[in-house]
């Protein structure tokens, strides 16, 4: 079950598809110093779901992507 986040309107939040859990890790903490609300996915489908729920300021997704 997917964790539910509310977003408000000064919130700025960012979209992760980022499979290696190092530059995850790395990423999700320079985004959150920077005052993102980060959102990470893990599938292809996950992605889409989130994508079309919220006005992402950033996306990042990496070119392995849940390359399985």
């Amino acid at each position: 079950m997917e964790e539910f986040d509310f977003i408000s309107p000064v919130d700025r939040p960012a979209l992760l598809g980022i499979s290696n859990p190092e530059n995850l890790a790395q990423t999700r903490a320079a985004l959150a110093d920077m005052g993102y609300k980060v959102h990470n996915v893990e599938t292809h489908s996950h992605f889409s779901s989130r994508f079309n729920q919220v006005n992402y300021h950033v996306v990042i997704i990496e070119e392995t992507f849940a390359n399985t």
